[in-house]
């Protein structure tokens, strides 16, 4: 599992790679979902930021949960300013016991996804969060992108039927990110247990493959 998601024992928490705006501060992303059952119970949220050998450079409450009881099931996206200095290399998000964390620099050009295999029945779950990086000369449709998505599982394709309606911005412009969410249910016919080899196609690449096991 990427060091980004923890899924614990009717939770599950991801901690999404940095985005930087072209004005303006880089914006940290996060996911929590929370599984039918008894309530989560946190007792501490907290966002570290570090340099080189652990050295913490700011510790702070993270996305105001701290205290929190919440009832499953439920899904809540969070983002927040995540301005650093350059001395920064790790931001971590701490939820009670579990730790996720992401790199501060801009990371990889190549395709990002990070895979939320814990399943809840609400219609906007989220099972995976693509980051695309425009490392062409022209600018890429993000509806287009996403009507020709496809998720791969042990090699068999399963073409996407997401952005059928498109409302606001759909350009991505030559060198900048754009992040987008996906259901299984985008992929029909994709597996939904069991653990499987998966990678996602998304404007014209495709992601590393990964060990998913499906809950």
């Amino acid at each position: 599992m990427s060091r980004n998601v923890f899924i614990g024992e009717g939770f599950a928490i991801a901690l999404l790679p940095l985005v930087r705006a072209p004005k303006g501060p880089s914006v940290l992303g996060a996911l929590l979902k929370v599984l039918p059952g008894p309530e989560l119970k946190i007792h501490e949220s907290m966002l570290e930021v570090s340099a080189p050998e652990g050295v913490i450079l700011r510790q702070r409450g993270a996305f105001g949960l701290g205290g929190a009881c919440i009832a499953g099931p439920h899904i809540r996206r969070f983002s927040e300013d995540a301005s650093t200095d350059s001395r920064a290399t790790t931001m971590r998000w701490s939820l009670n016991e579990s730790i996720v964390e992401v790199p501060c620099g801009d990371g990889p050009s190549d395709l990002r996804a990070t895979w939320l295999a814990v399943q809840i029945p609400l219609p906007n779950d989220v099972h995976l969060v693509v980051d695309f990086f425009n490392r062409s000369a022209h600018t890429v449709n993000i509806a287009t992108a996403m009507r020709e998505a496809v998720c791969w599982a042990d090699g068999v394709p399963y073409p996407s039927v997401a952005g059928g309606v498109w409302n606001g911005p759909y350009l991505v412009a030559p060198g900048r990110k754009t992040r987008r969410s996906f259901s299984l249910d985008d992929f029909p016919g994709v597996p939904r247990s069991g653990t499987h080899e998966m990678s996602v196609g998304f404007g014209g690449e495709r992601s590393s493959p990964e060990t998913v096991t499906w809950r």
